[in-house]
């Protein structure tokens, strides 16, 4: 039976594919499950890396285990890859030079210079759509940020009251007032408070601050909870280098969404009422979804243990295969919608439930019918691919604890490697592995 479509037989779902794809379908999903697989692969050996650094591995042994475990990676990849990855580097650097300009300039800049900096971003995001390319990207943003944060803490360890004194200089919403430290590790370090702790007025149960080794923990008299916490605020941590915890295009088409109505208010000349309302119809779904990614990844390993362990075994197998005549209390229409996908998937879910509702409102009082029809389409699409996220998570971390650990590491590193939206691709992956040890 398919991971993929669980009421398809194997066999109905390569009809299927064929169907859609052609008859070079099964070639094609090799193609697509080695190039995972490899990825995979290098991920789970990274991980395995990092958890051979202790906080007494010295610096630059640190810095030189990382850089040649990266070099080595490079090396893997065609030589093409590696000049295109050396390009977007000096993209990069031209981009952060010409951002820093516009950022510090009490001048208006040339619009030549301006006009520079679209090219170089325009570069930047024609490289980044090699999937080859932007995971090395990724990767590499990734280990430059771990060494950057081992060497702070290495520098600092000695130094009595230090990370307490600096965290409680970081002004963000959530700023910890009295705690301690729990726990440090050599990129990490965890704090415990007993201050309520609320991000932008919205009380959670701890943050990473972005950039720093820090992390804020509420103290929390279950355990367990406390754990689930500190292990996600661990992961954006650890995945700082590669995601902005700063911008998010659900706010952007929210804003989009309010600059048009306050042009429809001062009856501004249509053609800029029209380019705005143009905007706020082009946003995809799939990209607000992907703008999760984050919290998603922060949230795939506990949001798979937490969730079943109150399920029984036999409970599992209904909702896994998709029994019609299962028990009520776990069918699909239960256990798998939007309210049960937002209210697990942590900080994540919150954001989706306050998009909803936004959106929601949004329809409620609009009156332009094209807009109206465009509001309701992506709330139906936003809501239906949320929950299949959700469901990709539930169940393909179930399957994948039934392969070998290496595989079950590699499939758990796939919810990195992929976007939100092409989670779907992971349970193709699960039945290749299955049908490998199987032979």
């Amino acid at each position: 039976m398919s991971i993929e479509n669980p009421e398809l037989k194997p066999e109905q779902l390569v009809v299927k594919k064929t169907l859609e794809y052609g008859d070079d379908w099964e070639s094609r999903k090799d193609a697509i499950i080695e190039k995972l697989d490899k990825k995979a692969e290098i991920i789970a050996e990274f991980k395995k890396l990092t958890d051979s650094i202790s906080l007494e591995t010295p610096h630059e042994e640190v810095r030189l285990k990382l850089r040649d475990y990266l070099k080595n990676i490079k090396t893997s990849f065609s030589e093409e890859m590696g000049f295109m990855l050396d390009k977007y580097n000096l993209l990069y650097l031209k981009f952060k030079e010409i951002s820093y300009e516009l950022e510090s300039s009490d001048t208006d800049l040339s619009n030549e210079r301006i006009l520079e900096n679209e090219i170089v971003c325009g570069e930047m995001i024609d490289i980044e759509k090699n999937d080859d390319v932007y995971f090395l990207i990724e990767l590499e943003r990734i280990i430059e940020d771990l060494i950057v944060k081992n060497k702070f803490i290495k520098e600092n360890q000695d130094k009595e009251g230090f990370f307490l004194e600096d965290i409680k200089t970081r002004k963000e919403e959530g700023e910890m007032l009295t705690g301690e430290e729990f726990s440090r590790g050599p990129f990490d370090i965890v704090f415990l408070t007993d201050d309520e702790i609320a991000i932008n007025k919205r009380y959670c149960g701890g943050y990473h601050i972005g950039n720093t080794p820090y992390s804020v923990v509420k103290n929390n008299e279950n355990i367990k909870r406390r754990d689930i916490t500190i292990e996600h605020e661990k992961i954006h941590n650890l995945l700082d280098g590669v995601f902005s915890m700063s911008t998010s295009n659900i706010n952007h088409i929210k804003n989009r969404i309010e600059r048009y109505k306050r042009l429809v208010n001062l009856n501004a000349p249509k053609n800029i009422i029209d380019n705005e309302k143009g905007l706020i119809m082009g946003t995809s779904f799939k990209e607000i979804i992907d703008d999760s990614h984050n919290e998603i990844m922060a949230t795939v390993k506990n949001t798979y243990s937490e969730y079943f362990d109150m399920w029984t075994q036999e409970a599992l197998s209904m909702a896994i295969f998709n029994n019609s005549s299962r028990n009520a209390k776990f069918s699909t229409n239960l256990d798998f919608n939007f309210e049960n996908a937002s209210n697990n998937l942590s900080t994540a879910g919150k954001d989706a439930g306050r998009f909803v509702e936004f959106l929601e409102n949004e329809i409620k009082g609009e009156k332009d019918d094209d807009l109206l029809d465009f509001y309701k389409k992506l709330l139906k699409d936003f809501k239906d691919v949320f929950v299949n996220i959700y469901k990709n998570i539930i169940l393909n971390m179930k399957y994948a604890k039934r392969l070998e650990n290496d595989d079950y590491l590699k499939t758990y590193s796939l919810f990195a490697i992929l976007k939100p939206y092409q989670y779907r691709h992971i349970a193709t992956y699960i039945e290749s592995k299955q049908n490998k040890e199987k032979k």
